[in-house]
C-alpha cells in the first residue's frame, strides 16, 4: 500500500497516513503537531522535567533560621527574663503569675516581648552563665526576692521552681545568711 506524498517546509519527502496523526519523515517517526507534540517538543519537556527532578534531588533547600541578636541586658531586663524562666519552670503558667509579671513591668508589652523572645532563644543554662557578671549584689538580691514572691504567689511551690531558685542563688554567689 502506497501512502500519499506530502511536502513540509524543508521540501523533504514525507509520507502521511490520513487521520492517524502520524507523520513519517525520512524514516523517523514523528507525531503530527495538530494532535500531539512533536518528538523534539516531547524530548524538551522530558528534559525539563528530569532537570527539575535532579535539581530537587541534589539541591537541598535549608530553612535559614532567623539570626537572633540578644538585646543589651540591663538589670531590669534580666529581672524580667529571670521571672519568665521561673514562670515556665513548672510548665504551668497561671493567671496570678502573669499578674505579678505585669505589675513588675507596668504591663509594658514591649519589654515582656523582648524577654519572652530571649527565653525562647537562649537556654536557661546559658542564661545562668551570662547574667551574674552583669549584676551588682543588690540587683541579684532584688531578682531573688522577686523570684521568691512569684514562687509563693499561688501557695504551691513546685520542685522545679525550688530548683530554679536555688540555682540562681548559687550562680549569684549568695548564701542563705545573705538573703
Amino acid at each position: 500500500m502506497s501512502l500519499p506524498l506530502v511536502s513540509d517546509k524543508d521540501n523533504k519527502k514525507t509520507q502521511a497516513i490520513k487521520g492517524s496523526g502520524v507523520v513519517i519523515t525520512e524514516g523517523n517517526l514523528m507525531k503530527d503537531t495538530q494532535t500531539e507534540l512533536s518528538t523534539l517538543e516531547h524530548r524538551q519537556r522530558l528534559s525539563v522535567k528530569s532537570h527539575t527532578k535532579l535539581k530537587k534531588k541534589f539541591v537541598v533547600k535549608k530553612k535559614v533560621d532567623e539570626l537572633y541578636v540578644a538585646p543589651a541586658l540591663s538589670p531590669y531586663l534580666l529581672l524580667i527574663i529571670s521571672l519568665l524562666y521561673m514562670v515556665a519552670a513548672d510548665g504551668l503558667i497561671r493567671e496570678d503569675e502573669i499578674s505579678l509579671l505585669q505589675s513588675v513591668t507596668g504591663a509594658d508589652k514591649s519589654i515582656i516581648n523582648i524577654a519572652l523572645k530571649y527565653t525562647q532563644k537562649i537556654k536557661l543554662s546559658e542564661f545562668l552563665i551570662i547574667a551574674p557578671p552583669l549584676l551588682q549584689p543588690k540587683d541579684k538580691i532584688c531578682i531573688l526576692l522577686n523570684i521568691l514572691d512569684l514562687m509563693l504567689i499561688d501557695g504551691n511551690t513546685a520542685e522545679e521552681e525550688l530548683d530554679y531558685f536555688f540555682q540562681l542563688q548559687e550562680v549569684f554567689g549568695l548564701t542563705d545568711a545573705q538573703m
